[in-house]
């Protein structure tokens, strides 16, 4: 069978954005005023705002805490990670929310900067410390620590663990995929997805989903459109995936049309559509549902629409505007070292 990455990979969420409490009476609304700054993507508003409590009060851990969430989302890992280290050091001893919650992070900057021993260590502490709502997502990542580490049995040990802890083990069984997948061990990735198949768990939207992933799109298609019939919404968009990649491009865009028409604020299904577009050239006409899919569209998604509507100026040739864009889209995504490298070739050719 033919295989590629899974399209929308789910996070695990161990690592998504807290709610800070426990600022000091003066310095509350404050840290409310950051974490609000940080909701809305204004990461320099939060880092400024964050900055003013610690000049005031050194010893505000929230505020160190909103500070590194604020770096991590623009992307420093550095910086972040030391905000988060600062946290953890001024906690001493104490495993409260605030250090449970930094180290958190702290160990997924640990993960993107490639110290994966040293983030096992604060995963192995995370589930001592944690309750059971947080294990699940804990010994996910330190499982994926430990792929990167090249431990395949331990990564598969704490991968079993998160499934039996989880109420959403599909994302789960997709995520394991990709990591064993991108470090080499096929045949481990290739288990979780059978099993997956064969669960009696599993609805025809799940499996036809599951063949997508594996590239056997004769199957995907039959499971898909029963799961039309039964009345599932998102077994469209599958569909229209699975004939692109068949290349049964008129089939594909009739769905991603369909699927638009009948949920105008799908920002993903905009984003996927406004891709294929760019596949066939039809750069013009991309932008188009580019643009409609911004109005709605909220993290991953509106990343990926704003780098695809960079591109398309870049391949209409408008190379300024295009510079302009990925200027400003490094800013917020500057982890984005594909995106880089198009604002620096843009650079070479407007200057």
């Amino acid at each position: 069978m033919k295989k590629h990455l899974f399209i929308d990979i789910i996070c695990a969420g161990a690592v998504a954005a807290a709610v800070l409490t426990g600022c000091g009476k003066s310095n509350s609304l404050s840290c409310q005023a950051g974490m609000s700054k940080i909701e809305t993507c204004d990461y320099q508003g939060a880092i400024e705002s964050f900055n003013e409590i610690i000049s005031k009060d050194s010893s505000n851990r929230d505020a160190y805490r909103g500070l590194g969430i604020a770096y991590y989302k623009l992307g420093d890992i550095k910086t972040a990670e030391e905000q988060f280290d600062t946290v953890i050091t001024k906690s001493g001893s104490r495993y409260d929310s605030i250090c449970l919650d930094a180290m958190k992070y702290y160990a997924e900057c640990l993960t993107k900067s490639g110290e994966y021993d040293k983030a096992i260590e604060y995963y192995t502490t995370l589930i001592d410390e944690c309750g059971k709502a947080d294990k699940a997502d804990l010994y996910y990542l330190r499982g994926c620590a430990y792929v990167h580490t090249g431990n395949e049995n331990n990564a598969a040990l704490d991968f079993e663990e998160a499934i039996s802890l989880s109420d959403n083990s599909y994302s789960l069984y997709c995520n394991m995929y990709n990591e064993f997948m991108a470090s080499g061990y096929t045949d481990r990735a290739e288990s979780y997805l059978r099993r997956l198949i064969s669960s009696k768990d599993a609805d025809d939207f799940l499996i036809g989903k599951t063949y997508y992933l594996f590239g056997d799109y004769t199957q995907a298609e039959q499971f898909l459109k029963k799961a039309i019939d039964s009345g599932e919404k998102d077994a469209a968009f599958y569909l229209a995936l699975t004939y692109e990649a068949q290349e049964r491009y008129s089939e594909a865009e009739d769905l991603y049309m369909d699927c638009i028409n009948k949920d105008t604020s799908n920002s993903e299904a905009y984003n996927q559509y406004g891709a294929y577009l760019i596949k066939r050239f039809k750069y013009t006409e991309a932008l188009e549902y580019i643009s409609k899919g911004l109005e709605s569209a909220k993290g991953d998604t509106k990343k990926a629409l704003l780098y695809n509507q960079a591109i398309c100026y870049e391949y209409l040739g408008d190379f300024n505007k295009a510079l302009d864009l990925f200027e400003s889209y490094v800013k917020d995504y500057s982890d984005d070292t594909k995106a880089l490298r198009e604002y620096t070739f843009l650079k070479s050719r407007v200057s």
